[in-house]
């Protein structure tokens, strides 16, 4: 009794810290239980004085805190039980219910008599901290996922940019190789009708790309209208044949036609299914070597259209072009060979 005496008079400023502070003799004993922990714990001095620690709180048995404990009794020093590991080492709720997250600092005290240590026990309630910190994480979390998916709809930007400009150019390669060649006065009566009706068609259909630029944001959702009808496929092949043959005569590239008349229809969206054809055929002009030859093929493969295109006599352009170490900022150029299917319509349709 006289040593808890000598220790409440000894540490009696520790009830003026706004930390919970408690003073432990060797074998647990509880020497000292400042005015804070009282209130955290609603636990008085008067009945925690000469009992056992390990009595009211059993993990103070466990080796994880037995053994730092025992550090500490010897002069050792200090020793941390932190907020993320040990939340509750003397458990304490707030006044609205929840446990209060406590980060816990062990140092070693001279005894009052011998040559002892006691063990002192700050405890700092952390827990407006520790949801700060949580908050601040989920506000870091969110501006991160917002900054991916910024920069993720900036790449698309740029991707949309490049295929756009690619499409734009398709239909004015024809109509200005026509133009020039209308100024000629050199072309007969069929081949003029012939350049017209290509200069119309492209002329329409960059009118209608330039429509669908009007709503990026649609097109970027992936949200572009399709206009369906039942298609020719062999019509689209011929018409978009027109928009690069000019391109493939000024590189003496030879163009084979095959188109098998009992392919049937299909269901699509005629101008876009044209942007495709335009898109393989511009594709294997510009990556077929001068001089070489591409096979453009229509043919039914069981219930289905394959349309083929991009072949070489003298080996794969585009394979020649990449070990130059050219680079294309778009990157869904057709292999040499290139297979596009669509579903037939059925002849009951």
């Amino acid at each position: 009794m006289e040593q808890l005496k000598q220790a409440q008079q000894k540490f009696s400023i520790l009830d003026q810290v706004p930390l919970g502070a408690c003073i432990l003799r060797s074998d647990l004993t509880i020497l000292f239980w400042n005015s804070c922990l009282e209130e955290w714990t609603k636990l008085s001095r008067a009945e925690m004085l000469g009992t056992c620690i390990g009595d009211r709180y059993p993990h103070f048995h466990q080796i994880q805190y037995a053994n730092r404990l025992q550090q500490i009794f010897q002069g050792g020093p200090p020793t941390i039980f932190s907020s993320q590991l040990h939340k509750h080492v003397i458990p304490a709720s707030l006044p609205q219910g929840q446990m209060r997250i406590q980060h816990t600092t062990v140092t070693s005290l001279p005894a009052l008599e011998g040559d002892e240590f006691y063990a002192l026990l700050s405890i700092q309630d952390v827990t407006d901290l520790t949801f700060r910190v949580q908050e601040y994480r989920q506000m870091r979390d969110r501006a991160l996922v917002t900054q991916e998916t910024a920069e993720k709809a900036n790449r698309v930007k740029d991707e949309f940019l490049a295929i756009v400009s690619h499409e734009l150019r398709s239909p004015l390669n024809p109509i200005l190789g026509w133009s020039r060649l209308l100024r000629t006065n050199q072309l007969n009566p069929a081949t003029i009708d012939r350049a017209l009706d290509t200069i119309e068609r492209n002329a329409k259909l960059q009118a209608q790309l330039i429509e669908d630029l009007l709503d990026v944001s649609r097109i970027l959702r992936g949200k572009l209208k399709l206009n369906w009808e039942i298609v020719d496929l062999a019509n689209t092949i011929t018409s978009a044949l027109d928009t690069v043959v000019l391109a493939a005569e000024a590189k003496s590239i030879q163009i084979g036609l095959s188109l098998n008349p009992n392919v049937g229809m299909v269901r699509g969206d005629s101008s876009r299914l044209q942007q495709v054809v335009w898109n393989l055929l511009s594709n294997a002009v510009k990556f077929t070597p001068s001089g070489g030859q591409i096979e453009i093929s229509l043919t039914r493969v069981g219930s289905k259209e394959q349309e083929a295109g991009s072949r070489d006599e003298q080996g794969a352009g585009g394979r020649e072009q990449r070990s130059r170490g050219e680079s294309q900022p778009i990157t869904h150029y057709p292999l040499p060979i290139t297979h596009y299917q669509l579903p037939t319509t059925p002849k009951s349709k």
